[in-house]
């Protein structure tokens, strides 16, 4: 299974849905997923970002998780977390991604 099959697979298990897959990608950003809480009062969209290698652009090498589109791909201002694709743990870094993603969740629901 791919690694955007598993991610999205952990999300939905965790009450996200991907609303939306825009691949209308930029040189830096290969595809953004919109995500919406499928549990609670939660109403914010998130966004994750899969940003592709500067140095390679056929590569992805990180995901940024954030609760406002990014201007570019240095943009950390509106970050949650993020997960880079350059080790071999991605299971627990998409773990880590997504338990970031429901602090944020529960932060924001008080």
């Amino acid at each position: 299974m791919s690694q955007k099959l598993q991610l999205e697979k952990a999300l939905h298990q965790n009450h996200w849905v991907v609303v939306s897959k825009d691949g209308n990608a930029t040189w830096w950003q290969e595809e953004c997923w919109q995500l919406a809480s499928a549990k609670g009062s939660f109403q914010d969209t998130l966004y994750l970002y899969f940003l592709r290698d500067p140095q390679d652009l056929n590569r992805v090498w990180s995901i940024k998780a954030v609760h406002a589109p990014l201007a570019d791909w240095k943009d950390e201002q509106f970050v949650i977390s993020s997960l880079g694709l350059t080790s071999r743990h991605f299971q627990e870094r998409m773990e880590s991604l997504i338990a970031d993603l429901e602090r944020y969740r529960k932060t924001k629901l008080g």
